[in-house]
């Protein structure tokens, strides 16, 4: 016999030992009955689409400072807080149109950085705040 169909021969005797020897196979749970439409409570737009409380938190390079982005009147804007201390974070910007959504702090630690474009025109352009003053 050809070393190659002896070989396939004992994979295919391998197999069905393997099956022989198997636990029996259980059938598939009973699932329970759908809901109707209006039985099923649905998840606010808002939930999914608004905007998060606060999110792309950062540290500052001297890592007493922690920053991140949360709304000011419901537009996006860079807080700052002291590092375990997020209820005495302040805004530092102060963006009423489109919000800000990057960020980074300056590498002397002193100022926040961001990116922005005027009304969706992708011209984006570098702000600079300093963190003490805003």
């Amino acid at each position: 016999m050809h070393p190659i169909r002896r070989h396939s021969a004992a994979l295919a005797v391998l197999a069905l030992l393997a099956g022989c020897a198997g636990p029996a196979i259980e059938k598939e749970p009973a699932r329970p009955a759908a809901l109707a439409p209006e039985d099923v409570e649905l998840i606010p737009r808002r939930a999914l689409l608004g905007n998060p409380e606060k999110f792309r938190g950062r540290i500052s390079p001297d890592g007493t400072l922690v920053s991140f982005l949360a709304p000011v009147d419901g537009v996006q804007n860079v807080w700052v807080a002291p590092v375990g201390d997020l209820a005495s974070a302040r805004a530092v910007t102060r963006d009423r149109l489109r919000g800000i959504r990057l960020y980074f702090w300056a590498s002397d630690g002193e100022h926040v950085l961001y990116l922005q474009d005027e009304g969706g025109n992708e011209n984006w352009q570098l702000h600079a705040v300093e963190v003490e003053t805003a």
